[in-house]
């Protein structure tokens, strides 16, 4: 078996295992966290194409679909992207299944997030 097949049925697993109970436990501090270094970094925005990798929950991802026209949201688990098609229901957001090692595109992005992805690597 490859390293990305592992990856991805890791991911699964993950995300299977995934409980919003317990997540909304601590939710409110980690969404204080997603708003402060949203908040930081908002000031370095230009223009109005979004990529985001690693989407996960979408907590990020909703916040990204305020600024920007067009978002694309890459998640390389099938379950974390259906939760994000339920909470966020944008016209403007792209959900796209894929690790995001693997997407490939033509498009160009203006900002480009990639945010608590790097364990992932």
């Amino acid at each position: 078996m490859q390293k990305r097949d592992k990856n991805r049925i890791l991911l699964e697993l993950s995300a299977s295992q995934f409980n919003e109970k317990i997540i909304n436990n601590w939710g409110s501090i980690y969404t204080k966290k997603c708003d402060y270094l949203y908040n930081k970094i908002k000031r370095f925005f230009v223009g109005t194409k979004a990529l985001e990798l690693g989407s996960a929950d979408g907590v990020m991802t909703a916040k990204i679909c305020k600024d920007f026209s067009e978002v694309t949201a890459v998640d390389g688990s099938i379950k974390f992207l259906n939760i994000i098609g339920e909470k966020i229901k944008k016209k403007n957001l792209k959900l796209i299944h894929s690790l995001f090692e693997d997407y490939n595109t033509k498009e160009r992005y203006d900002v480009i997030f990639a945010t608590h992805i790097l364990e992932h690597l």
